[in-house]
């Protein structure tokens, strides 16, 4: 694909010139979130046949490469200076194929993921041309437009958990390209609110660590969880590599992408990895709350020890909660709370004896005004 740091100004010559600040954009900056686009619904709106960049890519009379140079590869399309702010965008994504068709020489995206990926890993059910979507090989929808299963989605976790290698030794990704897609690769970019999503204000408590919490009055746009004069957290998501979301888990940090369809993959380094289909509607936003009673059962049946020391006997000890020490801020403890369920009462599954929940937090409310709102009109 060249260079990660390469602008992309010097791969679209036909398309960008040398004053044009979009030219200065970088595969690093676009996988990272970080390139100054931003998913505008005028434009941009995948769910509509009319928008204009999907009704371009949609044309058989257009190219990929076109549809690019005349909605993307643009200044008027930036809403930031590249490099600037970081804000979660999807549709970006798709300059990537492009790049890697001119790079690689081969006929199109697709083949190229068959090629290196989908091919040598056996995910034979993988495709970009998917026309439940309107995603084809020729015109992918990088970033959401791929059909796949769950079993085949485990192939790539795994190998992402393995070294970039299956479990037969065969190496698929480099040693390098795996470092790249678990650094921070947003650079001096500003985080715009404090976990990429830009204008949304919706909590999203993944895991029960937080790096912080924000202090009464600090943010008044949005509802405090624990009450109007206390503190409050709002995400636990920490950074942002390539592609991957970075997250405090209970024993250490985890490199994950919780998507809202397809399902939510995760690689805990040196302990464990998983990949979790799904296919979540909108009235079902809370699956994204009630994931963090998953991880958190996983990270407790995963504890690992440390070395304390660099001694001839060393001492062991496992890493505390949350790092210990008040590291980070455990939203659990602080709510007196053992599951999310306790606070997140509605929507949830019903088990066949029909029990769901014995008790609902005093702080349900606050988190179900919250949620009320679509996380999934970011995704």
């Amino acid at each position: 694909m060249g260079y990660l740091d390469e602008p992309i100004g010097l791969t679209f010559p036909d398309h960008l010139t040398g004053t044009d600040v979009a030219g200065r954009i970088t595969p690093r900056m676009i996988l990272s979130h970080s390139s100054g686009f931003e998913d505008d619904k005028t434009t941009f709106d995948r769910n509509d046949l009319t928008s204009p960049y999907y009704a371009c890519l949609n044309k058989n009379s257009t190219t990929l490469s076109e549809c690019l140079g005349t909605f993307l590869l643009t200044d008027d399309a930036l809403k930031n200076q590249p490099g600037s702010n970081s804000a979660y965008a999807n549709v970006p994504f798709d300059i990537i194929a492009e790049i890697t068709v001119r790079k690689t020489g081969l006929s199109s995206f697709g083949e190229a993921v068959r090629k290196y990926i989908t091919g040598p890993l056996g995910m034979d059910d993988t495709t970009y041309d998917c026309p439940i979507v309107r995603s084809t090989s020729e015109k992918p929808h990088v970033a959401w437009g791929a059909c796949s299963t769950a079993n085949n989605m485990a192939k790539l976790v795994q190998i992402m958990s393995n070294n970039g290698m299956t479990l037969g030794g065969k190496q698929i990704l480099s040693a390098f390209s795996l470092t790249q897609i678990f650094t921070h690769g947003g650079g001096n970019a500003k985080n715009s609110d404090d976990f990429l999503f830009g204008k949304v204000l919706v909590p999203l408590p993944f895991t029960r660590c937080f790096s912080k919490l924000y202090m009464p009055g600090e943010r008044p746009d949005i509802l405090p969880l624990f009450g109007a004069d206390t503190s409050y957290a709002l995400n636990s998501i920490v950074g942002y590599g390539l592609g991957t979301m970075f997250m405090l888990g209970n024993h250490g940090k985890l490199f994950v992408h919780p998507a809202s369809t397809g399902g939510f993959w995760l690689v805990a380094p040196g302990r464990y990895s998983l990949y979790m289909g799904w296919m979540m509607g909108k009235k079902e936003v809370n699956i994204y709350n009630n994931l963090a009673d998953v991880l958190n059962a996983l990270e407790e049946s995963s504890k690992f020890t440390v070395s304390k020391s660099n001694t001839v006997v060393d001492s062991w000890e496992e890493i505390e909660m949350c790092g210990g020490h008040d590291m980070y801020v455990d939203v659990w403890s602080k709510l007196g709370v053992s599951s999310m369920k306790e606070v997140n009462p509605a929507g949830l599954p019903t088990c066949l004896t029909g029990r769901r929940t014995t008790a609902i937090h005093p702080h349900s409310d606050a988190y179900q005004e919250l949620w009320s709102h679509d996380p999934l009109s970011i995704l």
